[in-house]
């Protein structure tokens, strides 16, 4: 059994600095990226071109069995990622 989770409205609406869009002075002065976002969560380095990834899925399956609890799965931009150092899926960066 997979479970995704999503984020909430809350959430969606907070910058990368965990501030209110449009409030935090570093993200309100940087250019949009115009590229489109990709999927990350908490325990896992890779990023994810899609929420319907079967890498993500997979980790989240195993997450569920081993702790009982899912992951957010987080929407981000690829700045983001990349300034975190975090690496493409290799199935589904490569793919899409």
């Amino acid at each position: 059994m997979v479970v995704m989770t999503t984020i909430s409205e809350s959430e969606a609406e907070n910058c990368r600095h965990d501030l209110a869009a449009g409030t935090c002075s570093i993200c309100k002065f940087e250019k949009p990226d115009a590229r489109p976002p990709v999927f990350t969560t908490a325990g896992r380095r890779a990023y994810h071109a899609s929420r319907e990834c079967k890498i993500l899925a997979k980790n989240q399956a195993k997450l569920l069995e081993d702790t009982g609890k899912v992951g957010v799965v987080r929407t981000v931009s690829v700045a983001e990622v990349l300034e975190a150092g975090r690496p493409p899926c290799p199935t589904c960066v490569v793919a899409s």
